[in-house]
């Protein structure tokens, strides 16, 4: 991708050639008393992380024909904020996390926060802890005081903090887990979650119960299924029931709802269209 000196025209130039994109439509469970369904989803864009980086214009540009009006970026991928958030607009899509790893958040969180509100971000995600700092002694207590410090610079920034877990968070010790270290040490005014619903139930969480049991914590969710091997597949290709786990949206305090799949097999976009088409259709 161009510098921010690339006009909108230039970025959008040739996209009418760009090929429609495959689809694959499941059917959404039935419930006859159901009204409520997802209006807005978004994707992240660690899914696409190849395409995107080769040619971001083109894979945005497909994203969107899917019917994403969101994306959470993982990284930018040497692209400049500015010329992102131009595209970004020019497509119609909002960014409203971005995803900064935690040795960023400790030794360049100002202008981790700044790239977050070029891009017109709401949140920061802490996505993953290193195997290095979690075996630290007591990682998870030092984990939660990072937490809490980059907390305070994105509300300094007027951006919020969330923390993306994956398996190892619910892994127990001494009677407690990594998660439970988190939610009881982090600010819960300042430090919120990011689900991701694949990993935790992998871990053999309750998804539901732990969306219950922490009202508002959660501001953003991960949505992917687990095959029937414990492998990723696509929502509504695999056993995770999606009905159950929306209907604790608001309770939770979900704002944001995104698709992933870590490693979707090529050529990618048909995974992604796949889940979309199987949530925007979910009535729960």
């Amino acid at each position: 991708m161009d510098t921010e000196s690339v006009s909108r025209r230039a970025w959008l130039r040739g996209l009418a050639a760009v090929g429609a994109v495959a689809t694959i439509c499941r059917p959404a469970t039935s419930n006859a008393a159901a009204t409520h369904s997802l209006d807005k989803i978004g994707l992240q864009l660690f899914s696409l992380r190849e395409v995107f980086a080769a040619n971001p214009v083109e894979t945005l540009t497909r994203v969107r024909r899917i019917g994403y009006q969101q994306v959470e970026i993982a990284e930018l991928a040497n692209n400049s904020p500015k010329a992102l958030r131009l595209l970004l607009d020019d497509l119609g899509l909002e960014a409203p996390s971005l995803h900064v790893s935690l040795d960023r958040l400790l030794n360049a969180p100002g202008q981790a926060m700044e790239e977050a509100n070029i891009l017109g971000c709401r949140y920061v995600v802490l996505p993953w802890v290193s195997e290095e700092w979690r075996r630290k002694t007591d990682a998870w207590r030092q984990i939660a005081a990072v937490c809490n410090h980059a907390a305070e610079a994105a509300r300094a920034a007027g951006l919020l903090f969330a923390y993306h877990n994956h398996s190892y968070e619910f892994a127990v010790a001494d009677g407690r887990s990594g998660y439970d270290i988190l939610l009881a040490e982090t600010d819960p005014a300042l430090v919120f979650l990011e689900i991701d619903v694949y990993w935790a139930a992998y871990s053999g969480v309750d998804v539901v119960a732990l969306l219950k049991a922490h009202a508002k914590r959660f501001r953003l969710i991960h949505l992917k299924d687990m095959a029937r091997d414990r492998t990723i597949t696509a929502a509504g290709a695999g056993t995770l029931d999606f009905a159950a786990i929306l209907r604790q949206g608001d309770t939770a305090g979900l704002a944001y709802y995104y698709v992933e799949y870590d490693n979707p097999p090529p050529p990618y976009f048909p995974a992604v269209a796949a889940s979309y088409r199987y949530l925007r259709a979910l009535r729960y």
